[in-house]
């Protein structure tokens, strides 16, 4: 888990007691960061609450501190558990990681959003986005974003040798992040 081998619920309470005694002790440097760690944590363990109640903590530190580079992974935990409705979070994510020039960011949205393409029968454009966002990470090569995102390439390649949407064939998962959740294809 999050916090060695607790379970998701002692996770997040463990993570949000760390926040808590670090702002006691006066200090708030990398708060948004740590307040989008509890969110990403609650959103694995399906606790909407705890999440939306971290979201809210870390974008409001982001603003009332000046730290904005977690800003895009902050959108994007926001959209992510909304599946189809979380669109547009997951574009303003990628677009703020790319404004900052946090490319391994932009990956993580735009992996989110080539499932959203994928869903809808689109695989080119997802295919697309991948090839755009990963080509401006450099380094990273092993972390469990840039192989997903080329496990995903494979699969969109494969998939149009054989004429079948990747919709069509079982998606990989990827349990080091929380990604976007969509219902099964029709």
């Amino acid at each position: 888990g999050a916090c060695g081998d607790e379970e998701p619920e002692a996770a997040c309470a463990a993570i949000h007691d760390r926040i808590r005694s670090w702002e006691e002790a006066g200090a708030h440097l990398f708060t948004p960061y740590w307040y989008a760690m509890l969110a990403s944590v609650a959103t694995t363990a399906n606790l909407p609450a705890e999440r939306e109640d971290a979201l809210e903590a870390a974008s409001s530190r982001s603003r009332t501190q000046g730290e904005s580079w977690w800003d895009a992974e902050i959108q994007r935990l926001r959209g992510i558990p909304r599946g189809l409705a979380g669109e547009e979070d997951l574009v303003r994510a990628a677009h703020t990681a790319q404004v900052q020039g946090a490319a391994s960011l932009a990956l993580r949205a735009a992996l989110d959003l080539a499932s959203l393409r994928i869903h809808a029968g689109h695989d080119s454009e997802a295919s697309a986005l991948l090839v755009a966002a990963s080509s401006q990470v450099h380094g990273g090569a092993g972390t469990a974003d840039i192989t997903y995102a080329h496990s995903l390439l494979a699969r969109l390649d494969e998939s149009g040798s054989s004429g079948k949407t990747l919709r069509q064939i079982t998606l990989l998962g990827n349990n080091a992040v929380p990604r976007i959740t969509l219902p099964p294809p029709a």
